[in-house]
């Protein structure tokens, strides 16, 4: 049975007792859909630091909502010690970890399992069989120090089937529908927190249920644009689970760029290249015109299990993101584009029902390490729209950018609707 570790000092949490196989090529999400259905269905695939790819299973932990906000532990530190070998880590109170690695740093199908001493020795006892493993004792600072030198942590993803919210369906007649029964938008404007947003949807809904009904053909297009986007947890850790199979180098060609954008059911991966002594044949993805650059790019769907409509109004918003971007030394523009006066002898349009700003956050490491998803998620409203990486000319020298929006609503919207009436 999986378990989720905490180490001290270390913000991201970590599974324990995850089953694995070995996979000749990264399985798609239809796959480990099918394979989760037996295995359990978080799962997870990486390619190890030796090229092997591996795909891990485990049955959904109570009390965690979001798979995406976790790592696992076996995968992060398969490569700490040349294979094979396996470690025996004492966790505390009675509970010892123990973890088996061989070809390719790859973590055998039982080599990630949770107990007692006498459990996990015995465990250990029964691989000994195999022979050649060197043997590593250990603790949490053990720990501690592998997974802080680890830069790549790919993240657990939530296989399950997709458990649309019942309300999204019609969300985009609601937003109309709030015009016709009058400051129904105004909902948006106090709901605060997730059990506050939860309140807030279940009340504008009920009250909006009627009119949603009548307007739902006129709202086809009206969908709030925030609300088919995940949450900045499950963002980061689909963007982490993508850059972990990315290839640095390849054939003589180096990565001079790569980006994940954040999409309705997809990130769209793009990667550049740069030649550094690789032959024009074979370059990674379309030549460019000098035929010393090339590039790929590839759409990976997803299931996001995250989305919510919950947004706040502009200032408000502003001022939670501006509070955590200080708290990571980040100084935040967020001014938005001004608007064009209508033309001479019309009037203004009315106000729309919501807005969006740019919300870039440069970073100096990953994002998904540099930044807490969770924290991330206290800015209502704020959806990140793609991660990026820039290399220098020759090899893996540059920076990264999380790029982002920040949505909110009008209260001069629900003003409008008001008079109309």
């Amino acid at each position: 049975m999986a378990e989720i570790l905490e180490l001290p000092g270390v913000k991201a949490r970590y599974v324990l007792g995850m089953s694995w196989r070995h996979e000749d090529a990264p399985p798609k999400a239809k796959a480990m859909r099918a394979m989760g259905a037996e295995r359990g269905y978080w799962g997870v695939v990486y390619t190890t630091s030796a090229d092997a790819v591996q795909a891990g299973f485990c049955e959904p932990v109570k009390g965690i909502a979001v798979a995406a906000k976790l790592r696992p532990l076996a995968a992060v530190v398969g490569g700490a010690h040349p294979p094979p070998w396996n470690g025996l880590y004492d966790l505390g109170s009675g509970r010892y970890w123990f973890v088996a690695v061989r070809d390719g740093q790859q973590v055998i199908p039982d080599g990630d399992q949770v107990g007692t001493l006498d459990e996990m020795e015995a465990l250990r006892n029964a691989h000994r069989e195999s022979g050649g493993w060197k043997e590593i004792e250990g603790g949490l600072q053990d720990l501690v120090d592998i997974v802080a030198g680890t830069a790549k942590q790919p993240t657990i993803r939530n296989y399950g089937p997709a458990q649309m919210p019942s309300w999204l369906p019609v969300a985009g007649a609601i937003v109309v529908a709030t015009l016709l029964v009058g400051g129904g938008l105004a909902w948006y404007l106090h709901a605060k927190g997730l059990e506050a947003e939860r309140i807030a949807r279940e009340q504008a809904a009920a009250l909006a249920a009627q009119a949603a009904k009548e307007a739902a053909d006129g709202a086809k297009h009206a969908v709030l644009p925030w609300s088919v986007l995940p949450l900045a947890s499950e963002a980061l850790g689909a963007c982490a689970r993508e850059w972990d199979t990315q290839s640095l180098a390849k054939d003589g060609w180096v990565l001079s760029g790569w980006e994940c954008a954040v999409q309705e059911g997809n990130v769209a991966i793009t990667a550049s290249w740069i030649s550094n002594g690789g032959l024009a044949s074979a370059a990674p993805g379309v030549l460019g015109p000098t035929g010393r650059t090339s590039g790929d790019s590839r759409d990976v769907a997803q299931d996001w299990s995250t989305l919510s409509s919950f947004a706040e109004t502009e200032d408000r918003a502003k001022v939670a993101a501006w509070s955590v971007a200080k708290r990571y030394g980040i100084d935040l523009n967020l001014e938005k584009a001004p608007v064009a006066p209508p033309p001479p002898g019309k009037e203004a349009p009315p106000p729309p029902p919501w807005s969006q700003i740019s919300a870039p956050f440069p970073a100096v490491a990953p994002p998904w390490l540099a930044f807490d998803g969770d924290e991330l998620e206290t800015i209502p409203g704020y959806r990140i729209t793609s991660i990026g990486y820039k290399a220098g000319p020759i090899g893996p020298v540059g920076g990264w950018e999380m790029r982002g929006a920040l949505y909110s609503v009008n209260p001069a919207a629900a003003a409008v609707a008001g008079k109309a009436q």
